[in-house]
């Protein structure tokens, strides 16, 4: 239980892949903190996590993709736990449905909104509690996208990459405090408890990603680059 006492939020955490890290990051025995807008998703995650009895599982009813419900979900962290250890932005999901000048307006605002504005925000909600700590890891969750064009998913790659650069420009305005700001990125598909048998074992795990964010945090990655890239 190397991370215990340590408190997590994972944005994303009832998500595909984010409920694999929720799961990890309790084996190692954090406190897991994750926001959600509904009940039945809730349910599932405990379900999900029940085995592991180490770390303690909290969650919060706030849409983190509305700013105001993003602020008042992180004093409501701080009043309750009075510091984060860690923040993981596993937000938003795959989009592969047109050819970049056929996707309708609507659709890319949505695609927008879900895989950067989310992330811009999340970031601005928590960076500035870690700055203000001068300590703690802020994690973002990416893909092989970010460098690799798919058939009809031209929107993931610029918002990939955009997620990408996001973060270095974060990392570069940490550069002179304590706190760290990286990237993990699955250059596979990623094996989910959604994806059930339809996986192939070489392929990077939830709980993977998980474990390399509990690395990170021990300092036990290296060399550790601000983009780590699983494959």
């Amino acid at each position: 239980m190397k991370l215990q006492d340590k408190v997590a939020i994972v944005g994303g955490g009832t998500g595909a892949v984010g409920e694999g890290i929720v799961k990890t990051l309790l084996s190692h025995g954090a406190t897991v903190i994750v926001p959600m807008r509904s009940l039945e998703k809730e349910e599932s995650l405990r379900q999900y996590v029940a085995p592991t009895r180490t770390g303690s599982l909290v969650t919060y009813a706030y849409n983190i993709g509305q700013i105001e419900q993003a602020e008042a979900f992180r004093e409501a962290v701080l009043h309750e736990f009075g510091r984060i250890d860690m923040v993981v932005a596993s937000l938003g999901g795959w989009s592969m449905v047109h050819h970049l000048v056929d996707m309708p307006m609507a659709k890319w605002k949505e695609v927008l909104h879900n895989n950067l504005t989310t992330h811009f925000l999340f970031a601005k909600t928590f960076i500035p509690v870690l700055e203000k700590q001068n300590n703690g890891l802020y994690v973002n969750i990416n893909g092989g996208a970010q460098e690799n064009i798919a058939p009809l998913a031209g929107a993931m790659t610029i918002i990939s990459s955009a997620q990408n650069r996001m973060v270095e420009v974060l990392h570069h305005e940490a550069r002179e405090a304590n706190y760290r700001v990286r990237s993990i990125a699955a250059f596979t598909p990623v094996q989910t408890r959604a994806r059930g048998s339809a996986v192939d074992s070489s392929w990077v795990s939830a709980e993977d990603l998980g474990n390399h964010i509990a690395k990170l945090y021990l300092g036990k990655v290296s060399p550790d680059p601000i983009t780590h890239k699983l494959t």
